[in-house]
Order: structure tokens, then sequence, then C-alpha cells
């Protein structure tokens, strides 16, 4: 419990640290920022896809209204919902979205129904996804026994889960994405989403990297990496229709 907890802390720090200030970034806003007539960010975060690094950026461009999950009195819980109609264009709302309950169908089905709400995610080569998730719950305590093989066998198509979308309606599902960056391609896609969201581009920071500790060094060998391309080909179809809609 005092691993998960100490965990949810760190990253609760880092989507925070090195921010500008809310007053500081509410100086910069334009007047118009401030009226209701523009469309609102929506940033569906998915964990292990360089989400704390954009939401880094995220906060020097807007208000953040956060609404991510936390571990209190022993479970974990969703946090209080944000009142969608106190929202303006110098918001942006932030979270996983992630589980039964909290998917963005459940919590904000009315962000996925008007298109005044600007909504927009990052992905990430799943198979490097899975690899940074193994690390980062190795890392935590939280699989303590579990071989890398195991891990990148189970939670097959990690990130469609998260969106979610099964094989029927995946392009609807994406349809609704106002953009999909791509972390591999993270200083791109950022200058892009400036342009969509009409804001000045700024350094990308590289926040919250896992990186591969000493112990775990072996990579996944060929066979490992067919199986997993073959179970995962959901979310390689979601990744390379990514990819394929970054402007050079």
């Amino acid at each position: 419990m005092i691993i998960r907890q100490a965990t949810d802390w760190w990253d609760d720090f880092q989507r925070r640290k090195n921010r500008r200030l809310p007053c500081r970034a509410a100086l910069t806003l334009p007047l118009r920022d401030w009226t209701a007539r523009d469309r609102i960010t929506v940033f569906h975060h998915i964990p292990k896809c360089s989400g704390t690094s954009v939401v880094n950026v995220l906060g020097q461009w807007f208000l953040l209204k956060e609404d991510y999950r936390a571990y209190r009195e022993g479970d974990w819980r969703a946090s209080r919902r944000v009142a969608l109609d106190t929202l303006r264009n110098r918001h942006c709302l932030t979270g996983h979205f992630d589980y039964d309950g909290v998917y963005l169908r459940d919590r904000y089905p009315e962000i996925l129904l008007d298109r005044r709400f600007f909504l927009f995610t990052f992905v990430r080569e799943p198979l490097q996804t899975k690899l940074s998730l193994y690390r980062y719950e190795k890392k935590s305590g939280l699989i303590p026994d579990m071989s890398l093989e195991e891990h990148l066998l189970t939670r097959e198509n990690y990130i469609a889960t998260r969106l979610p979308c099964g094989d029927r309606d995946v392009d609807s599902v994406l349809s609704r994405y106002d953009f999909i960056g791509v972390t591999e391609h993270i200083d791109e896609s950022l200058h892009q989403l400036a342009r969509l969201v009409n804001r000045k581009p700024v350094k990308t920071p590289r926040l919250n990297v896992t990186g591969r500790p000493a112990q775990d060094t072996r990579l996944p060998g060929a066979a490992l990496i067919r199986e997993f391309e073959r179970r995962n080909r959901l979310d390689y179809y979601i990744y390379q229709l990514a990819l394929s809609r970054i402007a050079p």
C-alpha cells in the first residue's frame, strides 16, 4: 500500500513540476480566451505515452483542470468530476479516463457528443509502450514476480483498451479525436498541436522517463515480438493511423 501511495504521489509531482504558476499562465492568455465562445481543450492522457511531458506544456498554455485517480482509503478512487459548464477556452481538462465508470463515455459523455470540446491524445509504438509500462510497474513494486514475457502477453491492446475501442468501432472512436500525437515525434506533434489550439510552441520537456534498470537489460526475442505484434494488431492499427496524420 505504501509503495502504491508513494507511486501515485510521485506521478502527481511529475505532472506538476516545472509548470508555470497558474497566475503567470493566466496573464499570458488573450482576453478572448476568457469567454465561452471558443473550443475547450481536453487531453486524454494514456499512460507511458509522454503524457507527463505533454501536461507540462499544456500547463504553460492553459489553466489545467486535472481529473486523475488517486489512491485513498486503501483503493484507487476517481477524483471529483469537473463541472464542464464552468470551463472556458483558457482551461484544459486532463486525465487518464481509462477504466469502467471513468472512461470518457461514462464520466464525460458530453465531451464526445459536443464538438465544442477539442479532444486529443498521444500514442506510442505499442511494444515500447508495454516495455516502458513493465519497467515502471517493476520499479514501483506492482509486479515483483512477473516476467517480461508474461507482461507482454497480457493486457493485450493496452492503448485501445484505454480509449476504449475494439475492432468494430475503432474508426468511429478515433474519428472523435481532433488530434492524435505520437511520442516518437513529440516535437512535431506539439508544434502541430500548438497551431491547432492557437498557442505559441514551447520547448518540449522530457519528464517521467522510465529508464531501463541495469538488472533488466534483456530485450524480447524475435519470436516474442512477433507474438506480441499478433496479439496487439489493434494497437498497431491505431499507432499507424496516428503516424499517417502527423504533418512532416
